[in-house]
């Protein structure tokens, strides 16, 4: 039987060394053919690390080598020893047999394809391979069945294999995807995963509104692997979706951060003006300064109550506050449900309530300009997208609500130096 071997030249790529021709005398025990054209002179031998069957796929080598960088080279016989010992096989058995048709599949040269990566298990690996090659091929599946998990596998694979435009140029094509997606998984109830997975996908194929849109939902819900109490990776998520390439999972885990502890400091900073030595009521009367302390004591008690604050000892504690796990409007309608406490008729625009509203809506305003990472600037690699990577501006003053812009892009940077400043002052100066 002819065949070839894996070989492996210092001027391959990373992937191009973990691939090579193998010998038909080492195929495994479980092995499929499926073939994708008819007339096949190749054998592309497709190896799961965590699957014990190998799916063997009879390929035309012009066919494959036409539609992918990446197989142009590999099998290029003047730029690698895989390419030279395929074509010495095909000449030996040209010379042999009048037609393709003719050669029994296991005596055509076969070329393993190592470490493709996590997959998503809701698609049988089978499924997805056979629906990359046929797309490499030029042959399109049925739109019908997009899912976040179907698509993503595709494209795990075809980043692989150096093949991104094949999937760019079929999401393309049918639009029904967009609006599928849209839809169904990005304006419905949120899932993690899915989520993350159509994330992934508008960072590869550089679909601007899916990465804004989807980065948004994981830092307004969170993630179940930002708490930093569990420990390890499960099983499920070893998928390139479950920590996002690039520096975006740690910049998400940061502006989360940054959000949750912008809306902090609002509530942080009216306590500390009422536990301050300078008179908050401002009606001047003998009752303010219980009025003060009425509205502070009511104030604590409220925060308690919601889960806003907790009181903590200063003499020992051994305990960490836990990051704060869902939505983070769910903070929002915590803090604005406080009532209007007041200690007689006289004060009915004393307390925290009042002072909370203009804050409260000029935080939302600002919130919502720029909630996820922009998309636009993301596929245009524009620099300075990352709030991580800015140092963080020591004083930020609030500002009225008529002079905050409702333009979206462009605005980033008011955005991230309220939600990144070391000291915010919530006062609603110029309201």
């Amino acid at each position: 039987m002819l065949s070839t071997e894996l070989a492996s030249d210092d001027v391959a790529a990373e992937n191009l060394k973990s691939d090579g021709a193998t010998s038909g005398g080492g195929h495994p025990k479980k092995e499929k053919y499926i073939r994708l054209r008819g007339n096949a002179d190749l054998v592309l031998d497709v190896q799961f690390s965590w699957w014990d069957e190998h799916l063997l796929y009879l390929v035309i080598t012009k066919e494959l080598r036409e539609s992918s960088p990446y197989f142009h080279n590999l099998l290029d016989p003047e730029k690698f020893s895989e390419g030279a010992r395929v074509n010495t096989a095909q000449s030996s058995l040209r010379d042999r047999f009048r037609s393709w048709d003719d050669v029994a599949p296991s005596d055509l040269p076969h070329i393993s394809i190592v470490d493709i990566g996590p997959l998503s298990s809701r698609v049988r690996q089978e499924e997805s391979m056979t629906t990359f090659f046929n797309l490499l091929l030029g042959v399109h599946p049925d739109v019908n069945q997009a899912t976040p998990s179907w698509l993503v596998n595709l494209v795990v694979i075809a980043d692989r294999f150096n093949a991104l435009h094949k999937i760019k140029e079929f999401v393309a094509k049918h639009h029904r995807i967009y609006t599928v997606f849209s839809t169904k998984w990005i304006d419905s109830a949120y899932k993690e995963e899915p989520t993350r997975q159509i994330l992934l996908i508008g960072m590869r194929l550089h679909i601007a509104a899916w990465i804004t849109s989807c980065s948004a939902l994981l830092i307004l819900h969170g993630s179940r692997r930002w708490d930093f109490t569990t420990e390890g990776v499960t099983e499920g998520q070893k998928g390139l979706w479950w920590s996002l390439p690039g520096g975006l999972e740690e910049e998400l885990i940061y502006r989360r951060e940054s959000i949750l502890d912008t809306l902090n400091s609002i509530q942080e900073y009216f306590l500390q003006a009422y536990t301050s030595r300078e008179r908050q009521c401002k009606l001047g009367y003998d009752s303010s300064p219980q009025c003060d302390s009425f509205q502070l004591g009511e104030a604590v008690r409220f925060c308690t109550r919601v889960g806003t604050l907790r009181l903590q000892g200063l003499i020992y504690d051994c305990s960490d506050p836990k990051p704060f796990i869902g939505s983070v409007y769910k903070v929002v309608d915590k803090i604005r449900q406080c009532p209007s406490y007041q200690i007689n008729k006289h004060h009915s625009h004393c307390g925290l309530r009042t002072r909370l509203g203009p804050p409260m809506t000029v935080f939302l305003r600002i919130f919502e300009m720029e909630t996820g990472v922009c998309g636009e600037c993301w596929v245009r690699g524009k620099a300075g997208l990352m709030w991580s990577e800015h140092p963080r501006v020591k004083h930020w003053a609030c500002v009225p609500l008529k002079v905050i812009p409702r333009n979206k892009c462009g605005q980033h940077e008011k955005v991230r130096e309220m939600c990144t400043a070391q000291d915010r002052d919530w006062e609603p100066h110029g309201h």
